[in-house]
């Protein structure tokens, strides 16, 4: 292994919710089948080491009831008080 700036080796993140389709009831109190549309604005603004406790923030920060979309805001904190991740969560309504 290489010797990185960092001392030692880090971590990578992934989104739990990949592609998955789901029936259930968003933060806001609709129900319905809602996909995961992706994750927009990802950033790793400091370092994920192995051995890390981390703290996931999920907020609802905006819908669009025209294009049935719902944005949150979703933050990735260790428990030294680093942000490692940060990005905005797009899900869809589509219920047929």
């Amino acid at each position: 292994m290489r010797k990185t700036r960092y001392g030692r080796r880090i971590a990578t993140a992934r989104s739990p919710s990949g592609s998955c389709r789901t029936r259930r009831r968003d933060p806001r109190g609709i129900e319905g089948t809602w996909v995961s549309y992706g994750y927009d604005r990802v950033r790793f603004p400091a370092p994920l080491f192995f051995g890390d406790t981390v703290t996931v923030e999920y907020e609802v920060a905006e819908r669009n009831e025209s294009e049935r979309k719902v944005f949150s805001r979703v933050t990735v904190t260790t428990d030294r008080g680093s942000v490692v991740a940060a990005a905005t969560h797009i899900l869809k309504r589509v219920d047929v």
